[in-house]
Parts: structure tokens; sequence; C-alpha cells
């Protein structure tokens, strides 16, 4: 799902959800997509942007829920048997109802898109269903209008006081695809927390989901990926670089939270890509909190490296760099290093 780079936006619809009692009021028909390019532009925009935004993490339903919750209803607007505008008008009373009276959460507009990967070459290419909750903004605003059947829709204006351009970050939203035995998530969802605002009605409250792997579990699969990656590098990087990739990967896991997208760009593409493939295929998040426990077992104050017949060197962290020298010997197929070790002890055990 995060891969996915055109979003071919199929159908939209728009409804308005803020607190309280009459917070709530939603449309009758589904966007005239085909008569606003720029409408759908802006909305296939913002889901493109939440798939890669690297606060989205990956999530599973929580069990137990009632035919009436937010999954049963993706599901059954997936299969087909539920229309766009029925479907969406459940989903808008459980965010309505999620909200309660709680007057610090942002008022906002909840788009409701089902979209498919149109860089697919098949023609019946998996769809999947996007829940964004749009908060004001300056650019797009939020307009009521009616067609000429009577029906009353909410749009989009090009006016002041309006929904986040795509170069705002958005704050909530999920992107849902068709549940499988077996699968390890269900959705992706964008839960950035916003100060003096509930934090939890989003995920739990409104979508009935829970984040599909913690902290302790993604530290360890974000090492495994890196060492992975580093593996398959190691055959063409020239020494200086694999040795600053090693420093990268140390400096990453030295602190106390991980963010991909900020720290990938800091490497040249090869070895981006490298890596960027082997955390999408263990579907990892690419922003968490370090797992403490797991850091230290994986880390623990040393540095470890392996060799050929057996061998294997272990230094202290501080002192790697002043005991440890690495060089290539040169015209040697398969390519060899030169490790060199300074030490004023040499003690058989």
């Amino acid at each position: 799902m995060r891969e996915i780079e055109k979003i071919g936006l199929e159908r939209a619809i728009l409804h308005q959800v803020d607190a309280g009692p009459s917070g709530l009021r939603m449309s009758n028909r589904e966007l005239p997509l085909d008569d606003s390019p720029k409408l759908g532009e802006f909305l296939a925009g913002h889901v493109r942007n939440g798939l890669k935004d690297s606060q989205t993490r990956a999530a599973k339903w929580l069990p137990s829920q009632p035919p009436s919750s937010v999954p049963a209803v993706c599901q059954a607007l997936l299969d087909g048997t539920q229309d766009l505008i029925t479907a969406s008008h459940q989903l808008a009373t459980a965010l309505h109802e999620a909200i309660g009276v709680d007057q610090r959460i942002a008022r906002g507009t909840l788009a409701v898109c089902v979209y498919w990967d149109a860089a697919a070459s098949d023609q019946d290419a998996e769809q999947f269903i996007a829940l964004v909750k749009l908060d004001p903004s300056d650019v797009f605003r939020p307009e009521w209008r009616t067609d000429e059947s009577g029906l009353s829709y909410l749009a989009v204006s090009e006016l002041p006081d309006a929904l986040p351009t795509l170069h705002e970050r958005l704050q909530k939203c999920a992107f849902v695809r068709a549940s499988r035995p077996g699968d390890e998530y269900q959705l992706l969802v964008l839960d950035r927390q916003v100060a003096d605002a509930s934090a939890r009605f989003f995920m739990e409250g409104f979508l009935g989901a829970e984040v599909a792997f913690d902290d302790q579990a993604l530290t360890e699969g974000l090492y495994r990926a890196l060492i992975t990656a580093r593996r398959q590098l190691q055959a063409t990087l020239p020494v200086d670089r694999l040795i600053a990739l090693d420093d990268a990967i140390r400096g990453l896991f030295a602190g106390e939270v991980v963010d991909l997208g900020e720290w990938l760009p800091t490497l040249p593409q090869a070895e981006r890509n490298a890596i960027d493939n082997e955390v999408h295929q263990r579907h990892l998040d690419r922003a968490f909190a370090l797992h403490r426990g797991t850091q230290a077992r994986l880390l623990g104050g040393k540095i470890r490296y392996r060799g050929d017949n057996g061998l294997q060197v272990q230094v202290d962290r501080d002192s790697y760099s002043d005991m440890v020298e690495l060089d290539e010997i040169a015209g040697q197929v398969p390519r060899r290093f030169r490790v060199t070790i300074e030490t004023s002890t040499w003690e058989l055990e």
C-alpha cells in the first residue's frame, strides 16, 4: 500500500464533521470528479502524501467489532455490498460520535475516497479506501452545493479559510485494504497528535484499530532490515561508503526515536534504495520510538563484525575508531578486505 506513487481516484464524497450535537452535516451525493479535475487532483494528492508520510503506521482492527463498525463498513464498501453514499454516511456518523462534544478537536471535513494504484498494469487492480480528515486551512474552503436534482453535497472552492493545501501535513487519515486471512495489518493510519486534543479518538474511538507492530518488534525488524541491506551493498560500495554507512546505522540506533523519512534522504541513492526495499518487504513503520531493551540487546555498547573462517571482532563502541581500520586489497576477485587492529595486548584465551 505504501509504495503507490500514482493515485487513481475513482470516487469520493465529503461530509462536514464537527464536535457537538449539530456538528454533523452529510452530503447526499458523490463529488462530480469528472467535472472538477482540480478537486480530484487535490484529494489524490492528499492520499499520496498521507501514504508517504513517515508517521503513517501499519494498524490492525481490534477484535470483536459489531456489524455496524468502521471495519465492517469498509469491508462492505470494498467488496461491493454497500454503496459509497450509504457507507460514507455511516463512517461520518462514527467519526462524529468519536469526537463527541470535545471542542479541542479541530472542526473539519471527512473525505471518503475509493482509489487504486493507477500505475498498475492490471485493469482490475485492487481498490482501497481513504478516510481523510481535512482540517481548515487558507486556500481550499468547503462549500455546500445543490445539483440539478436538488441533492446537496459538500464540495471545495479555492477561497480563503479553507482545507489544507498539498504543502501542509495531514493530521489524521487512514488507508484501508480488503481483509484477508493471515494479513499482519489491514490498514495504514496517520494519527499525528495535536496539542490539547483527545489522543485516542481517531485510532481507537473512530477506526476501532490499534498499531500492528509494537516498538520492540519494529526495533528488531529495522535492525535486521539494515543489516540485510548492508550485506547486499558490501560487494559494490567503496570502502569509505561502507564505513560511512556503518557509522550512519550506529548513529540511527543511538537515539530514542527513528524517522526514516528524515534519515534515509541523508544517504546516497543506492544505499537508500536497498534499505527502503528491505523496510518495505518487512512492512515496517517508518517512524517509532526505539525499544530500549531491544536496542541494548542488539548493540550493548559494542561494535561487532565477523569475517571468513569464524573470524569475529568485538570492540567497545567508544574505542573502535582508535583500534580498527578497514581497507580493500586492490585487484582481488572476489573482493577482499584488510582489517588492521591496534592493541597493546594480544592474549591467548
